[in-house]
């Protein structure tokens, strides 16, 4: 194991597994669960007691996992992926790929340990029989419950062989719990939905179940948790469970070569253990919003896993749950490049969507306009109440969101952003006309006000030598820019072509983009602009459309001008604001990613505030000061990071 205080890395794991849960209410199981229930209670007993054990439990041996010095020669001598770490039996010998309901609770029938990932500690026993019922119970106590593993088939492409499922045990009310503050029910009854995830790893068996509900059940909260933390350092920030036990057969798993998904079960300093996994997709929408996108569950394509070496390439920083990877057990869906030689070239993170499902990219919306009325799914805004504009001339398509082009007159346009991820319009609109960008990147947006052209932050790129623009197009790769212009009293269009002024706030867009749609394939986007070294990062007066992104903020001057973001590049990090020795605001506790907001006066000149950041490094504080003053450089900046 490597040399991590226990204290951080429950510390760790809890605050990983709370931003990349899933949020909502439990679904709808298409069974009904006052039967299901009375089911179980009927059942469950006979279920257990005459299925009997199978051959793989018989054989199980449930003395705990391998040591770390057998994971530590496992990667020594598979340093890469090659044919050689896989050893090929025959049919009867390997574990194959479910095909069927009953193959599935084949493999899982039998005798489970769950492991508390972070100690690598057993801390209860699970024996699940081949239909599916199981016997729960604490290491070294002899109080069981028994419950039922049902076929959900929550996802779409479910059809042969499970990964959803409803769980309900029955019980509870005979078994001793910590004291957490979170009762068992009266009558012993407690049910939820889970999805799982199984394979062979390192000569173990696995089982990954995750709750795909918003997490609070009796179940995720304290039957499945390790007894021994029942402060919250471990325990009831985490939904999802690990069963592993001794593997009676071996596991093949071809060497891949290529761009691949997996299931990472396992790592070390010098590389992860994968399954390779395929998806099954559909379309679909996020509940709250109504933003359609592709929705995918995953199936294992194979039993085993391979163990992949790190290549110098590999840059954890650019992950947004990088901290995983720190874990022995980072329990994590990503996909995968592999070299030619076997090594592992890059690691992408899979985006979390709802309900253990993942969004593996936006769909065209259903959008319409008549009037004033802009339509998106099945909502409705009359634009007419909003601000001015007589009729929309038409709606444009950018990355998370759709643009509304409203008319004024024949020299104005107002243009209303419709904010994909959020599910609402932005409160700010632009005014102006001839608003273009680059593909679909609306950060790189630029638009017309009589003869001034300018950005999103309101920064003036150039001003023409005639009255009015009356149209702009991007050359060279956006490197220049066309503009088509009248003289007042002349009929004449006259053609300008002008260079645009070095913007260096792709980092500052980046950044706001992921605070926005919450994905991790935007984290990445940030973070390729930060220096190796870097603690944390700082936006002034980020672009209009980000007013409702960061909600949250810290009123130092009523009617300061300036908005101010101060983001944290690692975990642990804190930002207060200081005038003079005097300490005028609260302090923001600060994980990776989030941010403080501030409105406060920038200074162009002498500072007025101080900001201080205090981040760890290696267990020792270190504190950086940023005198709050404007950015130089020969075009205005509105972003910086720090080291």
């Amino acid at each position: 194991m490597r040399k991590k205080t226990i204290l951080t890395a429950l510390m760790l794991i809890s605050a990983d597994l709370l931003l990349g849960g899933c949020a909502g209410n439990v679904p709808q199981s298409p069974k009904d669960s006052t039967l299901q229930k009375e089911s179980t209670q009927q059942s469950e007993s006979a279920g257990i007691e005459g299925s009997g054990k199978s051959d793989s439990a018989e054989n199980a041996d449930p003395s705990g996992p391998k040591t770390d010095s057998d994971s530590e020669s496992k990667a020594d001598s598979g340093s890469q992926a090659t044919d050689a770490d896989s050893t090929t039996k025959t049919d009867s010998e390997t574990l194959k790929v479910p095909a069927s309901e009953k193959d599935l609770f084949t493999f899982m029938s039998g005798e489970w340990n769950l492991i508390n990932p972070v100690t690598h500690e057993d801390y209860a026993h699970i024996e699940i029989s081949d239909n599916g019922y199981f016997k729960y119970g604490y290491t070294d106590s002899d109080e069981r419950c028994t419950g039922v593993f049902t076929p959900d088939h929550q996802y779409k492409g479910e059809e042969n062989v499970p990964l959803s499922f409803a769980l309900s045990v029955s019980g509870l009310d005979k078994m001793t719990f910590p004291d957490t503050g979170y009762l068992a029910p009266d009558d012993g009854y407690n049910s939820t939905y889970a999805k799982l995830y199984y394979g062979n790893c390192d000569g173990e068996d696995y089982i990954y179940m995750e709750e795909t509900g918003n997490g609070d059940s009796f179940m995720s909260s304290v039957l499945f948790q390790d007894p021994k933390y029942p402060d919250e350092t471990f325990s009831l920030g985490s939904n999802s469970f690990i069963m592993h036990r001794e593997s009676s057969k071996a596991a093949n798993a071809s060497a891949e070569t290529d761009t691949f998904y997996a299931w990472i079960w396992k790592a070390d300093d010098s590389g992860i253990w994968t399954q390779e996994m395929k998806p099954l997709t559909w379309d679909d929408e996020n509940e709250y919003t109504g933003n359609p996108y592709t929705a995918a569950a995953f199936m294992p394509k194979e039993m085993g896993s391979k163990y992949y070496k790190y290549s110098n390439s590999v840059n954890k920083k650019l992950l947004l749950n990088e901290y995983n990877l720190e874990l022995d057990f980072p329990r994590y869906m990503c996909r995968l490049t592999v070299n030619s030689d076997g090594s592992l070239k890059d690691i992408e993170e899979v985006d979390n969507a709802f309900y253990g499902m993942y969004d593996l990219g936006d769909l065209e919306p259903e959008v319409s306009f008549e009037g004033m009325t802009f339509h998106f799914k099945n909502k409705f805004y009359d634009l007419s109440k909003l601000g001015a504009g007589n009729a929309i001339l038409d709606v444009f398509h950018a990355y998370g969101k759709e643009i509304i082009d409203c008319h004024v007159s024949p020299h104005m346009s107002e243009y209303y952003i419709y904010d994909r991820f959020l599910g609402e319009l932005c409160p700010e609109t632009i005014q102006g006309t001839n608003l273009i960008w680059l593909d679909d990147d609306f950060t790189t947006a630029i638009y017309s006000q009589g003869n001034d052209v300018r950005d999103l932050c309101g920064d003036l790129m150039y001003h023409s030598n005639y009255d009015e623009i009356l149209d702009l197009a991007f050359i060279e790769d956006g490197k220049k820019v066309r503009c088509s212009a009248i003289k007042s009293g002349d009929s004449k269009t006259y053609e300008e072509v002008f260079e645009m002024p070095e913007r260096l706030d792709g980092a500052m867009n980046a950044y706001c983009t992921f605070a926005d749609s919450g994905r991790a394939s935007d984290y990445r986007k940030f973070m390729e602009y930060a220096p190796k070294d870097a603690v944390f990062f700082v936006v002034i007066d980020p672009q209009i459309w980000t007013r409702n992104v960061f909600n949250m903020q810290e009123v130092i001057e009523e009617d300061a001008l300036n908005d101010v973001l101060v983001v944290a590049l690692q975990d642990d990090t804190t930002s207060d604001v200081y005038e003079g020795d005097k300490k005028i605001t609260d302090t923001w506790y600060l994980n990776k990613e989030r941010c403080g907001r501030y409105k406060m006066t920038v200074s162009e000149g002498m500072p007025r505030y101080t900001v201080k950041v205090t981040t760890q490094d290696q267990g020792k504080e270190k504190t950086k000061d940023w005198p709050v003053t404007e950015f130089s450089g020969k075009t205005y900046t509105h972003c910086k990071f720090f080291s």
